[in-house]
């Protein structure tokens, strides 16, 4: 479900079912860059449990300033 910025301003008007705002959110973090998209899922257990910053930056070879620059 791809959306437009016109709904997406219709959507924040409107009450929401927890599902519909996941499928959202969802739909946002997959419009991110592939190595942001996964260090969000990573990080908020998006179809697993949540990693802290020390376990992604194992798990992807990354510095953990970086990615504590991506959360701020």
């Amino acid at each position: 479900m791809k959306i437009t910025n016109k709904e997406f301003k219709k959507i924040l008007k409107e009450k929401l079912t927890c599902k519909e705002s996941r499928e959202i959110i969802l739909d946002f973090i997959e419009l991110l860059p592939q190595r942001e998209s996964q260090i969000i899922k990573l990080r908020f257990g998006i179809n697993s449990n949540p990693k802290t910053i020390k376990e992604i930056s194992e798990e992807l070879s990354l510095c953990q300033s970086y990615l504590r620059t991506r959360e701020s």
